[in-house]
């Protein structure tokens, strides 16, 4: 399986993000400021269990990267051009994850990452956050 390691070695190549840990709340449970730098990408990943034949399953491997920014110094988009330059390097940061990871494999973990959605978390806490979904599938005996 893939550890969450292996998924943050590729993350690294962007350089654009500057804090990378697995997704334990981080971003959701904190009294002053979230314990991570911004932008920032977390990572949790789950499995998939589909019954195949005999002791046969397709395992399907669901990771998640959540990428978030710190919005508390953004403007509106009728701002001056600096500030949309800024809000648009939101979206650029996300892109540079997504093609990090897209077709991404590893021989020994993960046999090839698809991209399945991109969403947007509602927050109201200052922060921009993105969720994106990847997923392998390979097959596994179990006896």
């Amino acid at each position: 399986f893939p550890s969450h390691d292996t998924v943050a070695a590729q993350i690294k190549t962007v350089s654009a993000i500057k804090w990378i840990d697995e997704d334990y709340g981080q971003i959701d449970n904190y009294e002053v400021k979230p314990p991570v730098k911004f932008p920032c990408a977390l990572i949790s990943i789950n499995q998939r269990y589909s019954h195949e034949a005999a002791m046969t399953y397709e395992v399907g491997q669901l990771i998640s990267v959540r990428i978030a920014h710190d919005r508390s110094g953004d403007r509106s988009l009728m701002a001056t051009e600096e500030a949309l330059t800024a809000t648009l390097k939101k979206l650029e940061d996300i892109d540079a994850v997504k093609e990090a990871l897209v077709g991404y494999f590893d021989a020994d973990n993960i046999s090839c990452l698809y991209l399945q959605s991109v969403d947007s978390e509602q927050r109201t806490d200052g922060l921009s956050a993105k969720r994106i979904l990847f997923s392998d599938n390979s097959q596994e005996e179990f006896s």
